[in-house]
């Protein structure tokens, strides 16, 4: 009997413990993120908008708008109501496209290979708004750094006579800045220390001084050189060969001039989006 007693105290008091709420939570997530790239959105357009306006080109470069993201977050409960939280993430962007035209006797290729990773370090204040008895909405909102590496590769392949070569530019670079974000997210209790959440974000950081590596490589029957360094920088500009302005982007040491230049700047990379995530949330102590 005594034996008894002591098992029921024991069970009682985890049950207790179990159905506590907890101070510490870590939430984990993973989906889709959508951002527009910034310059590096407004360079692919103009690039096609002149191969088309030029030489009749009917596609276009595509652009790296959805990515894939993970994010983490642990989350301090200050009361019922609110709660503060500090979280890492990760999201990339990329993709590759190519378009081919004609000009004269030479047939072209340019192909580009864009990729734009962030990591995101944020602080978040939750508000927590009840549904039901088991369900919630998380309103949040926070600042965050936001330290993106830039992947750029860009290539064009001529083909004249039967004769062929190729040049391919690389660079790599990367560059931090602040940003702020905030959404909303349904949580929905599995167990007192258990549940499913689906989150909705929104974000905006502009990143700009980007400077890197590169390298820069011609092969084929018309080129046959290999260079590299550091130090280039990555420049938007507004291009006008006419009386058109096509925007662009390049990578150079020095900020673009000349007649057909116009409001050249150090290009930014605007993470400007959302983000549709699915996670779950553990209650730690």
């Amino acid at each position: 009997m005594k034996r008894l007693s002591v098992l029921m105290l024991v069970l009682a008091l985890a049950v207790s413990i179990g159905s506590a709420e907890t101070k510490f939570s870590l939430q984990l997530s993973g989906g889709l993120n959508y951002s527009t790239g910034g310059d590096l959105g407004r360079a692919l357009r103009g690039q096609g908008d002149f191969l088309r306006d030029e030489y009749g080109v009917s596609s276009a470069f595509a652009l790296p708008l959805w990515g894939y993201q993970f994010a983490g977050e642990f989350v301090y409960r200050l009361n019922p109501k609110w709660a503060v939280g500090f979280g890492i993430g990760y999201f990339e962007h990329l993709k590759d496209s190519q378009v081919s035209y004609t000009y004269g006797f030479i047939d072209a290729v340019e192909a580009v290979k864009p990729k734009y990773a962030v990591i995101p370090l944020t602080a978040n204040l939750h508000y927590d708004l009840p549904l039901g008895r088991n369900l919630r909405l998380d309103l949040s909102a926070g600042i965050g750094y936001y330290l993106a590496r830039l992947d750029y590769e860009a290539s064009q392949t001529l083909v004249l006579l039967g004769f062929t070569g190729k040049d391919v530019y690389s660079f790599k670079g990367s560059k931090g800045g602040f940003g702020l974000q905030g959404g909303a997210g349904l949580e929905m209790n599995l167990t007192p220390r258990f549940s499913l959440i689906l989150q909705v974000l929104g974000r905006y950081a502009s990143i700009s001084g980007f400077s890197g590596d590169w390298t820069e490589v011609g092969s084929g029957d018309f080129w046959a050189f290999e260079e590299s360094g550091s130090g280039h920088g990555v420049w938007y500009y507004e291009w006008m060969p006419g009386t058109k302005s096509y925007s662009q982007w390049t990578f150079q040491e020095e900020i673009p001039t000349g007649e057909t230049v116009k409001n050249a700047r150090s290009a930014k990379i605007e993470i400007l989006g959302f983000s549709v995530l699915l996670g779950f949330k553990i209650g730690l102590f």
